[in-house]
């Protein structure tokens, strides 16, 4: 008699070399940096991907290091701290491609305050200061590919802290 293990193994190699081969996962990372655009009052439709943001002022980038996030700096509202709300938005681009999944890790770091965090104007959940460590966000549902807009109204409740830094890291991967 053959050895069995012999013909086990010669017949998975042919189903495992049959079936096409699944598309390159990519990873694409983001973060809070001087490409984000800022301004102190709310407008209508500021959440959403169609929305034109030309007119926005560039987010100043601080070089603190929050030592918690991979990517992002802190940013905040430029020349102006006084403000107790400020909105951010960027946006970012997936190929196309089937998206994996999508996680965003988020923080207020000076102040006490809040981050209510938007992903193509649907809200996916608000972050609470914390300066021991980042609280985490799943976003694979609300990710598309091509542009995708996040948003974020920060509100800082300290009027002893002239900085209202705050921080985001983004981590997608997807099929390429």
């Amino acid at each position: 008699m053959k050895d069995p293990w012999k013909g086990i193994l010669i017949a998975s190699l042919l189903i495992a070399f049959s079936h096409p081969v699944v598309g390159e996962v990519e990873k694409l990372t983001f973060g809070t940096d001087a490409t984000w655009k800022v301004i102190d009052f709310e407008n209508q439709g500021w959440t959403s991907e169609g929305y034109d943001d030309s007119w926005w002022e560039s987010a100043s980038v601080s070089s603190w290091s929050t030592g918690k996030l991979a990517v992002g700096s802190l940013i905040w509202y430029p020349g102006k701290w006084t403000e107790k709300t400020e909105y951010f938005r960027c946006s970012f681009e997936i190929p196309s491609g089937d998206i994996i999944y999508g996680i965003l890790d988020a923080g207020v770091y000076y102040g006490n305050g809040a981050i209510e965090l938007y992903l193509n104007d649907n809200p996916v959940g608000t972050v609470k200061s914390d300066v021991d460590a980042p609280t985490r966000l799943y976003i694979t549902s609300n990710l598309v590919p091509g542009k995708n807009v996040i948003a974020a109204k920060v509100t800082v409740e300290d009027d002893r802290m002239s900085y209202r830094l705050w921080a985001l890291d983004g981590l997608i991967r997807y099929n390429k």
